[in-house]
């Protein structure tokens, strides 16, 4: 007989494991572009493609009195088409018929309708990564499946790989256009104002821009309103607050910037120029863009869908799938910061 008699809780058998009803999952990262940009549900085919054109260089010649015209000017010398390729998308899923219908598992009531959801958003992410990135296109070739040119080959001033799909060099970005600038040394008036002026000098535009920016860009743009260069030429930081301190709040943070040139709306994202082998974002990239005017738009020959697949009695299966491709009209309308 045990010492002193009794039930002690560490001997008790059969107790029962204490599981809470709940399933968490804390990542909630976004889809900024993919969220914002116009849908075209109109895409009949894996290429697409449309027009962009510019206007001639003003000319401060004169014309000679009682001169007879000669040469002729076309109005179509600067047209130009520019190509993309759609990006096949899928994710999929199964769950055995006794995890369906017989395990009660803790903060899911069904298996399936879970598997459906997170799959669906997995989707959408893989979409906004892509058309964040920096893959040219490709062309399903039996061995590869197509992918659309991201953003970050869009923004470019050199040529790219594919010779039909190549940006005509007049519609490549001026370098003015690309900062390269390592994010920690950004400065308000060298760096932003300079890309907003670029901006202005290729379009003439004051025009209202979304950046989308990754997260260290995204704070540098808060530190620059609490940093002055002092006489070393060193960062002293300094407070300044935008809210009234009587209501014990600080705000320490630019959502919007207000240039000579133009507005910038500053838009967070995970997932400007994504390593599909290393998984990592560059958290530096930024990319500045008008979204007026269905300037960029995802061109769709089918946004993401649901298609049950036959239960061959292993249970429930389904496929989602997404073929679409980024239809960025006229690149000069943009910039980018590419660390």
């Amino acid at each position: 007989m045990p010492s002193g008699g009794g039930l002690l809780e560490k001997n008790q058998v059969g107790k029962r494991e204490q599981l809470y009803d709940l399933l968490a999952n804390v990542d909630d990262r976004g889809t900024p572009v993919t969220s914002m940009i116009k849908k075209v549900s109109e895409l009949g085919n894996t290429q697409f493609s449309w027009l962009a054109d510019k206007f001639d260089d003003p000319s401060t010649d004169a014309t000679v009195d009682g001169t007879d015209v000669v040469n002729f000017e076309s109005a179509a010398e600067s047209r130009r088409r520019l190509y993309n390729s759609i990006h096949y998308f899928r994710k999929s899923g199964k769950v055995s018929t006794l995890a369906q219908k017989v395990s009660n598992v803790a903060g899911v009531p069904s298996e399936i309708g879970l598997a459906r959801a997170k799959k669906l958003r997995e989707l959408k992410r893989n979409m906004e990564c892509a058309f964040c990135g920096d893959q040219d296109v490709q062309l399903d070739d039996g061995t590869v499946g197509y992918k659309t040119r991201g953003l970050g080959l869009w923004i470019v001033t050199t040529a790219t790989s594919l010779p039909l799909y190549d940006i005509p060099s007049i519609y490549r970005v001026p370098a003015a256009q690309v900062n390269t600038t390592a994010t920690a040394n950004l400065v308000e008036d060298t760096d932003i104002q300079n890309l907003l002026q670029a901006l202005f000098d290729a379009t003439g535009m004051q025009g209202d821009y979304k950046l989308i920016a990754g997260s260290t860009l995204r704070r540098r743009f808060t530190d620059m309103t609490r940093t002055v260069a002092n006489a070393a030429n060193t960062a002293t930081k300094i407070r300044t607050y935008t809210a009234a301190q009587a209501e014990k709040t600080v705000v320490m943070s630019t959502k919007i910037y207000e240039g000579d040139f133009g507005t910038i709306e500053i838009v967070p994202t995970n997932w400007n120029g994504y390593n599909n082998s290393t998984k990592v974002a560059d958290k530096g990239r930024g990319y500045l863009l008008n979204f007026d005017d269905d300037r960029i738009a995802m061109v769709a020959g089918q946004l993401p869908q649901i298609t049950p697949l036959p239960d061959m009695g292993g249970g429930p299966r389904f496929t989602i799938e997404a073929w679409a491709g980024l239809r960025f009209s006229n690149p000069l309308d943009s910039a980018k910061f590419a660390p």
